[in-house]
């Protein structure tokens, strides 16, 4: 039975249309990606504003005050606003939506924990970067990309070598 070269010609089609897609997919992962400009509400009132914040690394911590692994990341979180917040280092921990904002300032008020704590009621802050789980954390570099983010307890070691990095640039 002759082949039909119709058949071949979509084949041929389809598989030049996958090769596209997966080449406009991978670009668009590996593309550096930057968070829209969030204005970020700490519970003393003070506004930051992302797009204000470029020129130097921002780190988000999301949190919430009945979560055992985002409690004992506070440590971490003290010691390392206390190295880099003088170096240019903006810190935020974000309260995600389900925590209420009289627990998490009575919280803030009775643990001093040395960074802003920001509340994001409606979960716009979370949404923007996909929050699914906590302790989760997002470092943005001085350019305004997103460079990094971890679920779970972080490499201390490896976050504080990438913010030195951010820092370094973000003083270049």
């Amino acid at each position: 039975m002759p082949r039909n070269p119709r058949h071949g010609l979509k084949w041929l089609a389809v598989l030049s249309l996958a090769v596209a897609l997966t080449v406009a997919m991978g670009w668009w992962l590996l593309s550096p990606k930057r968070p829209p400009d969030l204005t970020l509400t700490t519970i003393q009132g003070e506004q930051f504003h992302l797009h204000e914040l470029r020129g130097q690394p921002v780190l988000l911590a999301f949190w919430a005050t009945d979560c055992p692994a985002c409690l004992r990341e506070i440590p971490i979180l003290q010691a390392i606003q206390q190295d880099y917040g003088p170096r240019g280092l903006k810190m935020f921990a974000v309260a995600i939506p389900y925590d209420p904002p009289n627990r998490v300032v009575a919280y803030t008020r009775t643990h001093a924990l040395g960074y802003p704590i920001v509340l994001d009621p409606v979960g716009t802050i979370a949404d923007t970067f996909d929050i699914a789980l906590i302790p989760n954390l997002i470092l943005i570099a001085p350019d305004g990309t997103l460079i990094m983010q971890h679920t779970g307890l972080p490499d201390t070691v490896g976050l504080r070598n990438l913010i030195e990095e951010q820092l370094e640039r973000g003083e270049a």
